[in-house]
């Protein structure tokens, strides 16, 4: 009964209708955020930039190599690294607006659950398999937002699930990871994480392997790596775009930007749940990992702890370096027998039917279209200033703006040229670090300078903005516009006084 989970390469139909316990896992996962939630097509500034680039690139045929977007930076050196992410998002939008954009990152988060949850069947019994699923999906869920990174997902699942195989027996890496590498070096920074993990885990194979097969083994992870490391210059920026993921750190205001901070342990989130349920089971004896694992889930939890963007790759990576260790340990404690509850959940432990993937689809693309007729993922106006921008077209309202950060993304959809937007290696020095100190901060001597610096003519902030004291307290500013998500400000006076939203 060990090896059935440990070693075994078994592709036998499931038995339960042709459903399959990564099928099901799959079609709840898409239900779900199709139906039930619609918070993640909102909350996020930046969707609406990259769906802005991206249909850019569509139009021109080409990546801009100079910012094109902002007033402040504009002409200034710029290329568009997730160029790949953002003209997919783009595309999926011209076909079928925000629900589509919705089912795409829907099926990403179905394809990525599944794929776990097909490597820890081979591992753990499936009621342990769907229990560290479900433990992956509360580090994944805060991070389900309209963006590259839920685009390269699956392409880590399947990047590590293989380098993991190839490790445990102590073999040599598939090539057929170079074309995938070459795909996530164009999506989304973190292909700079699958070279990183490749090296730990290599070690790890040459330290388990016989000491004859040592040296042709090392050839092969090493060869392996370098070629790797030329598939990620593929890229537009070649060389410059291996380093970028890498120039991000050196950034000196990148702590203040939200997904950037350090994680707070705040209620009960996906990292309490992942590392009460991990430490759980250690103190049981059931996870006995080997020391180069260990190493890994440690720095994993300590990049979550440092940057909360990370907490998703923490949930993600972890059950798949203790399955294995998991399972022999199970077995060892319980023995080959199983329960009824086991051999309930075994039956829909292999691979689903051709009818039942159909079957499956047509349910997913059905919630997608219902969503779409009840427009139930609009962008939400309690996020997005819709409304404020509206008005502001409306009345010639134009020239530089000072916006807030999270409004910029939304500016670049509507074409008005930003202060500032989500593109922090484009802003840091010379934007960022005086829009912080202006708008976040409320400094009246900064705000001063950055008025006058960048020939300021009108302000969208938010109403509860530190900075909004500075403009009541100017006659010069006028208060033009006022709602629950944005107010503005204009420099010249205007007649009328203040102008709200209709009812």
């Amino acid at each position: 009964m060990t090896e059935r989970y440990l070693d075994s390469d078994n592709n036998s139909p499931s038995l339960f209708y042709g459903l399959s316990w990564p099928l099901i896992v799959g079609i709840i996962a898409c239900i779900g955020l199709l139906t039930l939630s619609s918070w993640h097509t909102s909350v996020d500034p930046d969707t609406y930039m990259h769906l802005s680039i991206g249909q850019w690139i569509l139009d021109h045929r080409s990546i801009p190599a100079v910012d094109i977007y902002s007033h402040t930076m504009r002409g200034g050196a710029w290329t568009a690294h997730e160029w790949l992410s953002e003209c997919i998002l783009a595309t999926f939008y011209d076909l079928g607006g925000w629900s589509a954009l919705v089912m795409l990152v829907a099926l990403m988060l179905a394809l990525t659950l599944a794929l776990l949850l097909r490597f820890l069947l081979k591992r753990v019994p499936p009621i342990y398999a769907i229990f560290f699923t479900a433990i992956a999906y509360s580090a994944l869920a805060n991070h389900l937002l309209i963006r590259p990174h839920v685009l390269s997902w699956p392409l880590l699942l399947v990047w590590c699930s293989v380098l993991i195989n190839a490790s445990e027996k102590r073999r040599g890496p598939s090539w057929f990871l170079l074309p995938l590498m070459v795909l996530w070096a164009n999506l989304h920074g973190s292909f700079v994480f699958g070279l990183a993990i490749a090296i730990p885990l290599g070690v790890q194979a040459l330290w388990d392997c016989l000491p004859s097969k040592r040296m042709p083994l090392f050839r092969e992870w090493i060869i392996f790596w370098l070629l790797a490391v030329g598939a990620c210059i593929l890229t537009p920026l070649g060389w410059e775009g291996l380093l970028f993921p890498f120039s991000l750190f050196k950034l000196s205001h990148l702590g203040a930007i939200t997904e950037w901070m350090p994680y707070e342990f705040i209620g009960l989130g996906g990292l309490e749940i992942t590392l009460a349920s991990y430490f759980i089971l250690a103190l049981m004896g059931f996870i006995q990992i080997r020391f180069i694992h260990a190493l890994l889930i440690v720095g994993l939890l300590y990049q979550a702890l440092t940057h909360n963007r990370y907490v998703s790759i923490f949930g993600l990576m972890t059950p798949l370096l203790i399955a294995s260790s998991f399972g022999r340990k199970y077995f060892l404690v319980n023995g080959p027998n199983t329960s009824k509850i086991d051999q309930f959940f075994e039956r829909a432990s292999g691979f689903a039917t051709k009818k039942a993937i159909g079957i499956g689809g047509l349910v997913i693309l059905s919630a997608t279209i219902i969503s779409a007729f009840f427009n139930h993922h609009a962008p939400s106006k309690l996020v997005h200033p819709i409304d404020a921008v509206d008005f502001a077209v409306s009345q010639g309202i134009s020239g530089p703006v000072l916006n807030t950060y999270e409004f910029g993304g939304y500016l670049i959809n509507r074409g008005i040229p930003v202060f500032i937007d989500g593109r922090a290696d484009l802003y840091d020095e010379k934007v960022l670090g005086p829009y912080l100190e202006a708008i976040r901060d409320g400094n009246p001597g900064a705000l001063d300078k950055v008025i006058q610096s960048h020939g300021i003519t009108w302000v969208l902030i938010r109403p509860e903005s530190p900075a909004r004291a500075y403009f009541d307290s100017h006659p010069q500013w006028k208060n033009r516009y006022e709602d629950k998500t944005a107010i503005i400000f204009t420099l010249a006076p205007s007649e009328g006084g203040l102008a709200r939203p209709a009812p």
